[in-house]
This record gives structure tokens, C-alpha cells and sequence, in this order.
């Protein structure tokens, strides 16, 4: 209990560190560059290059609210990695919008410093280079445009097991296009009601 009150604390006072070996928070995008309105956009947040094991991150996502729609209640809009342990047993995690085009994402592991420690190295022992934080789905919105999601540089803070802050990381970001076309499930329930249209058209012109 203690030690999640440490490292609990450690994200609320955005302590930083020395950036003597500085990680890589990336963005990447799992879905197509172009989607529809209506359409599911899924971007992983990963870290890279740690020095040490990761026992809590915080980071603060910009997107343009315009472009794409986050609803944090929708069913998987939102999935925690599990190097941290698992996200229903082993830590405590959150999410929730700011403001519109503001995400901001945490999660602390409850895991002993050995236990995460194993988590997060391979088979030969070694750290792992790099590993996924969550995934976030967000849904292409009427009027479409471009979104760019970046984390916002100051609100990213690490710490390793013990609470202690490692060095804030370099930041990458990605983005999706929406345009204004029906979504693809539309698409496919439309194609369906053709087909049968005609099926039933041809049907009647052989009576």
C-alpha cells in the first residue's frame, strides 16, 4: 500500500529526472492512414529504450476532437498493456477526456519490484527494447479532416518501481485522415440490402 502511495505521488508531482538515457514514447497507428465517418482509428502507445523497469506512467494525448471521437465508457475503446501486470488485478489505471481533443491516460503497477522486473525482460534476461502501454480506439466524426495525435510534451511522466522518476522521453506522434464518406459498416449493410433487392427482383421476373 505504501509503495503504490509513492508511486501514486510520483505522477501527481510530475517529478523529473536528469535525461541521461532518455526513452522513446512513439504513437503508431494500427489502422488504415484514411478511414470513414463512423469508422474505428486504433493508435498503440509504446515506450522505448528504458534503462530500467517501468512501474507507472501519465501522459496527456492531443488530438483534434473535430476529426476524431473518444468515448472512454465505449466497449474496448480503451485497452491497458499488461507489462505493468494486469490491468483488472495488478494496477491501478484511468482514463478520461480534459477536454475535447485532450486524452489523458495513467496506470500504476502494484506488482513487487521483482515481479514487474520479470515482466518486462526477455527469455535471454534482457530489459525489453520496447513494449506497448494501450491501445486507444477512437471513431471518425462527421465533417472529417486530418488529426495528428501527440502527446503533450510536459504532461509525460515515468517512474520505475520504486517511484524514483526516470528521464522524460522523446516523443513521436501519428495520424489519421477522416473522410466524409459513409463508414464501412454502412457500406456492407447497404451492399447486403442490394443484393437481396435484386435477388428478389430477379425472383419475381421468372413467375
Amino acid at each position: 500500500m505504501a509503495r503504490r502511495f509513492i508511486l501514486l505521488l510520483a505522477l501527481a508531482c510530475g517529478l523529473v529526472a536528469a535525461p541521461a538515457h532518455a526513452a522513446v514514447l512513439l504513437i503508431n497507428r494500427l489502422t488504415p492512414a484514411t478511414i470513414g465517418v463512423g469508422d474505428s482509428a486504433v493508435f498503440e502507445v509504446r515506450i522505448a529504450g528504458l534503462s530500467s523497469a517501468l512501474g507507472a506512467f501519465s501522459v496527456d494525448i492531443q488530438f483534434d476532437g473535430e476529426v476524431l471521437d473518444f468515448v472512454p465508457a465505449a466497449n474496448a475503446s480503451l485497452q491497458f498493456g499488461t507489462r505493468l501486470g494486469d490491468p483488472l488485478t495488478d494496477s491501478v489505471s484511468s482514463a478520461f477526456v480534459i477536454s475535447p481533443g485532450l486524452l489523458h491516460i495513467d496506470q500504476v503497477s502494484l506488482l513487487g519490484e521483482a515481479s514487474l522486473d520479470a515482466l518486462q525482460r526477455d527469455a535471454s534476461g534482457a530489459l525489453l527494447s520496447d513494449f506497448v502501454l494501450a491501445d486507444i480506439r477512437f471513431t471518425g466524426r462527421a465533417g472529417g479532416g486530418f488529426s495528428l495525435l501527440e502527446a503533450v510534451p510536459n504532461s509525460v511522466v515515468l517512474s520505475d518501481s520504486l517511484g524514483i522518476a526516470l528521464p522524460g522521453p522523446l516523443l513521436g506522434s501519428s495520424g489519421v485522415k477522416v473522410v466524409t464518406v459513409p463508414s464501412t459498416a454502412l457500406l456492407a449493410a447497404l451492399g447486403l440490402a442490394l443484393v437481396a433487392l435484386r435477388a428478389r427482383s430477379a425472383s419475381r421476373s421468372r413467375r
